[in-house]
């Protein structure tokens, strides 16, 4: 498993959920959290990015939503968070308000998974 944060100006990631033997883990809030720390320190380092400006936008996964999950963003997103059980509240499902569900990531998954790979190396 993994994320990919991306904005204006460039990419972030993409951020892989593996084991010290390079599989796939399942992501818990714990694990979505380190990689969450890992991305805010890039977003940090990006020269011209202002994260103060940076609005940021996930899917309603029970990781993604966790009251500690939403805790860690909220305090770093304030009022700039588009999440389930967040402000502003946006229409479920609407391919308008995140593309990425709606073609890139399925787009990914189809050529990341052609041939089942176990470890991101592969």
């Amino acid at each position: 498993m993994y994320c990919l944060g991306c904005n204006v100006q460039a990419w972030d990631g993409p951020y892989w959920f593996e084991d010290d033997n390079e599989h796939s883990m399942t992501v818990n809030t714990e694990r979505y959290l380190q990689v969450m720390t890992k991305f805010w320190a890039a977003l940090g380092r990006r020269s011209g990015i202002n994260r103060a400006k940076q609005w940021f936008q996930q899917d309603g996964a029970i990781p993604h939503t966790s009251n500690e999950s939403l805790t860690w963003l909220r305090q770093r997103f304030p009022d700039r968070l588009i999440s389930r059980s967040c402000d502003p509240q946006w229409a479920p499902q609407s391919p308008d308000l995140n593309p990425p569900d709606f073609y890139l990531w399925g787009y990914l998954k189809d050529n990341v998974y052609i041939n089942n790979p176990p470890t991101s190396r592969q």
